[in-house]
């Protein structure tokens, strides 16, 4: 009934040509006489050293015309040396899967500074911005590139590079695609005559889609009209849907703001892009889920527009019977035998005994005998088409009981059994098309009226058709209960806003009472970074860290448990792979800000008083032992009207339930360093301490647009315990 199926279109290019010199640089893999095609890895050597970018050329491209270019700002988590990262995430997986039709090149320069600030690493005055402008000058001079037709794009930290460097240098770009980006609203008055189309999810808790708002109602303000797209459903990586959108690629040939923005449909199959999903990391007993009777029943509204037509129609065997006509003997066949129908109402309830419940409502069913074949002894007839109709009056109701199990880590359907009934009122059969008849005796009219009799005393027969259905509608429920790529909140959850767990779950039990239904899950996560890592099993304990379970003791509603311990050994992975680093500026709040403040700083450091005033202050915090989150007894009072001080008015969010958290680090060293804006591009340390920091934290279920979110507000703040430190001399 049901057929799935993804084309996984995977090819990638690379090479090494001639050496071309250039004013004090270097860049190899040039290909300028014959250029080849695909992802070309090229160099750029300057005075600070070798850095490797990519260039992506189509499969088509001849210099005899002038070329679309888009130049591709990457996030934080692609920050490195490798010249390949940058391709990993964004734009590049959308390039690569359909690298034989993809109508633009693409530069894909690659920010090697993995210590600066997030949110800066492509600012317009940031040494990796500068080196992307010297290599798209070099790209403009090898290649026929449009200069009319060049766009701008990023994601996350490259977001805000879009906003920061179109801004400094806004004659270079023909359009400017932001992807979760954000920036300084003081900066867009250069912006107002490029078209701009900023995309940003609605549950990103990482940069907050406010933050695209800010500057749309900003350029709104100086008479520009560009375009924001919220999509509800995305969190941060809605770069997946952004990307996997022809829709964008037609706005990139044809750059406009005029009129509305369309619809993004990731109709460039996520799957073709989608990388293996290889586990370092599983954890037992991760999560629970639970899924009560009252949710259950507002699911089941939705269920009708879920399922596919394909679902609801098919053909069934010839069915062969025999009758007897005034003492002569016939066999009768139907076959060429097709039917459709439409579900206009369903109903899922858990029943107790560990079964289910599962009601369709079926209407305007309609089974077509294509061919209707009578024999007998010296007489037949033939028959054109007649239709069954079933549920033109009212819905037809299939009742199907299951017990659900897992096998091999999926959920499965077992049935139980099944019920379809159909009223007489509710079933009409039409009269045959073309009948013909030979033989004495045989009359087309009498041989019509047979047929449509047989067929409405075969009521019964029909019935047991639909269901013996039913196994194979229970296999497409089974397909579509793939539950694999479920965040489970846990990117809501990580306090960092960088190196994002990758996980998958997977069911381990599942039970069912009067109530609901019971998941306990268990979580899979992929390694943070490329630095090998040994794969390993934990177990997760302590209490559950997603809300609080006494306020949902009823058992009906829909309830998350996330164990506080599996922060542990996903944090652990990160202080394995040394990535565990980052700057305080870059922590959700300002809980840190203090630490590079230069009045503060020289209490411990009094030769700062004596640095030039254009000196930078950083102060790193390195992740030394995993965190740590343990529950904690929830505060008196009710917080259901908070309000999210980090959210403006265009997202105010009432909070619907939370718990209170303890998250922990029990063992990280800050860093002090400085460099000197002019003309240094090195860091010096200053001086480390080592310490401990906790935090209070609240875990809040929250009402948004279309829908509700997990967030994390501070409800402390952090407590900083230095055990020892060391100061460098200067």
């Amino acid at each position: 009934m049901f057929v799935r199926a993804a084309l996984v279109l995977i090819s990638i290019g690379y090479g090494i040509a001639s050496l071309g010199m250039t004013d004090q640089m270097l860049l190899a893999d040039e290909g300028v006489r014959t250029p080849r095609t695909g992802f070309l890895n090229r160099t750029l050597i300057d005075d600070d050293g070798t850095h490797r970018y990519v260039l992506f050329v189509p499969k088509d491209y001849k210099p005899d015309r002038p070329w679309p270019l888009i130049v591709f700002l990457h996030g934080a988590g692609e920050r490195g040396s490798d010249g390949q990262l940058q391709t990993t995430a964004g734009l590049g997986p959308f390039v690569r899967a359909h690298e034989d039709t993809f109508p633009f090149l693409v530069l894909f320069p690659q920010c090697e500074d993995d210590q600066s600030r997030i949110l800066t690493g492509w600012s317009a005055r940031a040494a990796a911005t500068q080196r992307m402008l010297r290599m798209l000058e070099r790209v403009e001079t090898d290649y026929a590139v449009d200069p009319q037709h060049r766009i701008l794009t990023g994601w996350s930290m490259g977001g805000y590079g879009v906003w920061n460097v179109a801004a400094a240098t806004p004659d270079r770009w023909s359009a400017l695609v932001p992807i979760a980006g954000g920036g300084d609203p003081g900066l867009i008055d250069s912006l107002r005559q490029i078209p701009i189309w900023a995309i940003h999810g609605q549950r990103d808790n990482v940069i907050r889609p406010s933050a695209s708002q800010r500057l749309i109602d900003a350029l709104h303000s100086v008479g520009s009209s560009p375009w924001l797209t919220i999509l509800p459903e995305a969190g941060h990586d809605v770069w997946k849907t952004a990307y996997g959108s022809k829709e964008l690629y037609q706005w990139m040939l044809a750059p406009t703001n005029s009129g509305t923005p369309p619809a993004l449909n990731s109709a460039l199959a996520e799957a073709d892009v989608k990388p293996e999903f290889a586990p370092v990391l599983e954890i037992a007993n991760a999560a629970e889920l639970r899924l009560g009777n009252r949710l259950l029943s507002g699911l089941s509204y939705a269920i009708p527009s879920h399922v596919p037509k394909s679902a609801l129609s098919g053909s069934i065997a010839d069915i062969r019977d025999q009758t007897n006509a005034e003492g002569y003997w016939f066999n009768v066949t139907f076959s060429r035998i097709s039917y459709t129908a439409q579900l206009e109402k369903a109903h899922v309830e858990a029943i107790g005994d560990g079964r289910l419940q599962l009601k369709l409502g079926l209407r305007q069913v309609d089974l077509t005998i294509g061919n209707t074949s009578i024999v007998g002894d010296g007489r037949s007839a033939a028959a054109g088409p007649v239709s069954i109709m079933v549920g033109h009056q009212r819905p037809a109701w299939l009742s199907v009981v299951v017990e659900p199990y897992v096998e091999n880590r999926r959920l499965r359907l077992k049935l139980v059994k099944s019920d379809f009934t159909i009223d007489p009122d509710n079933y009409m059969v039409t009269s045959p098309w073309g009948v013909s008849v030979r033989g004495l005796g045989m009359d087309r009219r009498r041989v019509s009226d047979s047929i449509v009799q047989g067929l409405y005393s075969r009521r019964r027969r029909v019935e047991e058709e639909v269901s013996a259905a039913v196994p194979a509608m229970l296999k497409w429920v089974e397909d579509t209960l793939d539950i694999s790529d479920a965040g489970l909140g846990v990117s809501a959850i990580w306090p960092l806003p960088v190196y994002r767990p990758d996980v998958r779950i997977w069911p381990e039990t599942v039970s069912t009472d009067k109530t609901g239904v019971t998941i306990r899950l268990g979580m899979a996560a992929a390694n943070p970074t490329a630095q090998p890592l040994t794969f390993r099993k934990a177990s997760a304990s302590g209490e559950p860290a997603a809300y609080d379970e006494n306020s949902f003791a009823d058992g009906n509603s829909l309830q998350l448990k996330i164990q506080a311990g599996v922060m542990e050994p996903l944090s652990q992975l990160l202080v394995e792979s040394r990535a565990a680093r980052i700057n305080v500026l870059d922590i959700p709040g300002d809980a840190f800000a203090g630490l590079t403040d230069r009045a503060a700083l020289s209490a411990i450091l009094p030769e700062l008083g004596t640095w030039p005033e254009e000196t930078e202050l950083r102060t790193e915090l390195i992740l030394r032992r995993p965190f740590l989150m343990e529950t904690l007894p929830s505060p008196n009072g009710s917080n259901s009207d908070r309000i999210d001080p980090a959210a403006d008015s265009t997202e105010r969010t009432s909070e619907i339930q939370s718990c209170v958290l303890s998250l922990n680090a029990p063992e990280v060293t800050l860093v002090i360093s400085r460099r000197v804006a002019s003309g240094q591009n090195q860091w010096t340390q200053l001086a480390e301490f080592d310490c401990s920091i906790s935090q209070g934290i609240a875990a809040s279920v929250v009402e948004i647009r279309d829908g509700t979110d997990l967030k994390l507000l501070p409800t402390t703040n952090a407590q900083l315990n230095v055990t020892d430190g060391r100061i460098q001399h200067t």
